[in-house]
């Protein structure tokens, strides 16, 4: 999963290329995109993926739902972040070097 990338994005390109993969004669079977799915995913999924890992016989739907979860959280906090960096402020001195110009 690229940096960025929302899990909704990621998901559609990994069924993009499971359909690739069908399309060429190569069977991908549920496991085996669970596989795929979990193997892919940043840190940030770790725990839910671990969790998923040690559970038998996990269908891809369940995976998915479960992911989910944690994708909002992820989100979320990605959000907040670029917003505080947009918030925060710029300062410059003028010209005379004695004040602080705000720009924002």
């Amino acid at each position: 999963m690229e940096s960025g990338t929302t899990f909704a994005e990621h998901l559609n390109h990994l069924k993009e290329l499971v359909v690739q993969l069908q399309t060429i004669g190569e069977q991908v079977d549920e496991q085996r995109q669970v596989v795929l799915l979990l193997g892919s995913l940043t840190e940030e999924y770790s725990t839910v993926v671990r969790v998923l890992e040690t559970t038998p016989n996990v269908d891809l739907a369940t995976a998915i739902e479960s992911l989910r979860g944690v994708a909002e959280e992820v989100e979320a906090k990605r959000s907040y972040q670029s917003a505080l960096m947009v918030k925060r402020k710029t300062f410059k001195k003028n010209k005379s070097g004695r004040g602080i110009i705000c720009f924002n």
